[in-house]
């Protein structure tokens, strides 16, 4: 039988740093936070440990500018430049960046490799 992948996460004092406040949703290895700049923007952010999932829902002023939800992720971390994750599908690799200052910035990325 094949292994599942892991899915590492950072500490959960690392995400509420990061954050700024507790999740505002969590139960059987889900976990959603909620931020919002000066300008409006607001990101909410969510992720399942057993799915490897994390979603972001990026709106503005109430109104929902982006939402992208992503399976097979593997490596949730937070260093000075934000909070990255990265997913392994095969055939693909995306990358997750999500930045809250000077305003929330969302990057997502997708190649394919082979």
């Amino acid at each position: 039988m094949p292994s599942v992948p892991t899915f590492e996460l950072p500490e959960p004092l690392g995400l509420l740093a990061f954050f700024g406040a507790e999740p505002t949703a969590q139960g059987d290895g889900f976990s959603a936070y909620e931020t919002e700049d000066e300008s409006g923007a607001r990101l909410r952010f969510s992720f399942d440990v057993f799915e490897r999932s994390i979603q972001t829902a990026l709106s503005v002023g109430g109104v929902s500018v982006a939402t992208v939800s992503r399976e097979g992720a593997r490596r949730l971390w937070i260093d000075a430049d934000g909070l990255h994750a990265n997913f392994h599908e095969t055939g693909f690799r995306t990358e997750l960046h999500v930045r809250l200052t000077p305003t929330v910035q969302v990057l997502w990325s997708s190649i394919r490799t082979e």
